[in-house]
């Protein structure tokens, strides 16, 4: 045994194949043992005698894991094909337009950039951003990443290799915290303030028997410098489609590993998680959204026998609570209360140095996601997700509102930060296009969507302070992009 090393053997057996295979999984990530810090090995695999693995030097992460799959026998080259179809109807995945067709240089080119820049090494991430934080489009950022997304279209098996291996790679991030005793991922009933972004001081447990306890992880004790920084707003959703399809306990165990640490990172007071109630609600609203994603995935997909099933169903549920009773009702008294909203939308938060705007663009995520979880079978969600379409929707539908603006960057949903907020779309609308800087009554002479309001907009309307010649019908939010604002509202009105 080693103090901060912990390795497990999954084997698996099928009939009538001679040969078994065995996934050897090398761990770093005990919650609660003292002294984590990187550690720097040499490591040799052995297969029925025969060495398949070796590395000299390897500097293994605090609180990561690698795992490396081996046949005991001939090696299985089978590739099942699954049905696309199938799939989407049972919710689990989204809708995809299945009648794209996905370029083989698009397909030629992922494969190269697998094979050419040592993506696959130990302790590498895949084909991610090493930043997970950075702002802007990536590939990986969205319901499920693109390389995930193009392999449910095309069954491609050079697509799948990526899928599955960038899953595997998710190991290398330091978002892994087991427990020692319970050997599951550590739980926020069991350690209630447990955090990773608030102060030693909010660790405390009075509750804890038999006389009270800090929960704070024990300090780095030696190397702890990674080059990888994760975060929840920019979260892929590394683990789920390649568990869902393969039933491999190292992509259950790494999704759970995920949905949890979303949780347990935040500060665990009242106004943040709360504590063992695994709130969501103090992240960046698209944090949220691929938090509740993430969330959703693991209480569907873990077996209904596994030790943590009810664990992430409950904390699913208390997220359903929170924004059913904190936004979708105004039934308690302000104090409680106080983003309860008629329009749909969550926030507001600190954007421009003030708290009367929100970031549809984000918001339009988390719509998706709600929706998402009530596809997966979560019907209670159903309150949540009525309430929720509202402001995805009608900034398409309302005669109040031009969809030409539906995917801004900003809206302003109050005055100031003691005022009201709006309760009509109009207001909105109006108040929104003021603080772009766009003269409401001026643009309100023209038909929404028309060649005249093009027209207006190339003359008065700047994009990221450049002249821009619009088109009619063009949309605001890099409509001609595929990764423009437009296409986040698109999920959103989808679900």
């Amino acid at each position: 045994e080693h103090d901060h090393l912990f390795v497990q053997f999954a084997i698996r057996a099928y009939q009538g194949l001679d040969a078994v295979r065995v996934s050897v999984t090398l761990e770093n990530n005990w919650a609660y043992v003292d002294n984590p810090q990187n550690l720097t090995y040499d490591l040799s695999v052995n297969v029925d005698g025969q060495e398949v693995l070796a590395q000299t030097d390897l500097t293994h992460y605090h609180h990561s894991r690698w795992r490396r799959v081996f046949w005991w026998g001939e090696e299985s080259v089978a590739h099942v094909k699954h049905e696309p179809e199938y799939l989407a109807k049972s919710r689990a995945i989204p809708s995809y337009d299945l009648s794209l067709e996905v370029p083989q240089d698009t397909l030629d080119a992922m494969l190269d950039s697998w094979n050419n820049n040592n993506q696959y090494d130990l302790m590498k991430i895949g084909q991610v951003s090493s930043y997970m934080p950075n702002t802007g489009s990536r590939g990986e950022i969205g319901p499920l990443p693109k390389f995930t997304a193009i392999y449910l279209i095309n069954q491609n098996h050079a697509a799948k290799q990526i899928m599955d291996g960038t899953a595997e790679q998710a190991g290398s991030w330091s978002i892994h915290f087991r427990d020692h005793d319970t050997k599951l991922p550590v739980s926020l009933n069991d350690y209630p303030r447990m955090t990773i972004l608030g102060n030693y001081t909010d660790t405390y447990n009075p509750n804890a028997e038999p006389e009270g306890r800090y929960e704070a992880f024990p300090s780095c004790g030696g190397d702890c410098a990674t080059p990888y920084s994760h975060d929840s707003a920019h979260q892929p959703s590394f683990a789920f489609v390649p568990y869902l399809l393969s039933g491999d306990y190292f992509y259950m165990e790494e999704l759970m590993f995920w949905a949890n640490y979303n949780m347990l990172q935040a500060n665990p007071g009242q106004y943040y998680r709360n504590g063992a109630d695994g709130l969501l609600r103090w992240d960046q609203t698209r944090g949220q959204a691929w938090s509740l994603r993430t969330l959703a995935q693991t209480a569907y997909i873990l077996p209904d026998s596994h030790a943590l099933k009810a664990y992430f169903t409950d904390k699913l549920d208390n997220n359903r609570e929170f924004y059913q009773t904190q936004y979708a009702e105004k039934t308690q008294p302000d104090s409680e209360n106080r983003f309860a909203n008629t329009l749909g939308w969550i926030g507001p938060y600190l954007l421009d140095g003030q708290y009367n705007l929100i970031s549809p663009w984000m918001d339009d995520f988390f719509t998706w996601a709600v929706g998402y979880t009530v596809g997966l079978g979560y019907g209670e969600w159903m309150p949540v997700m009525q309430w929720k379409s509202k402001f995805a929707t009608q900034r398409m539908v309302s005669e109040d509102y031009c969809w030409i603006f539906a995917p801004t960057y900003r809206s302003k949903i109050r005055d100031d930060a003691d005022s009201p907020y709006y309760t009509d779309f109009g207001d909105l609308y109006t108040e929104t296009l003021e603080w772009l800087n766009i003269d409401s009554l001026e643009i309100s002479q023209f038909e929404c969507g028309s060649q005249e309001m093009a027209d207006y907009m190339t003359e008065n309307v700047l994009v990221s302070g450049n002249r821009h010649t619009w088109k009619k019908g063009e949309m605001v939010g890099y409509a001609s992009n595929a990764d423009g604002f437009p296409s986040n509202l698109q999920p959103a009105l989808a679900i």
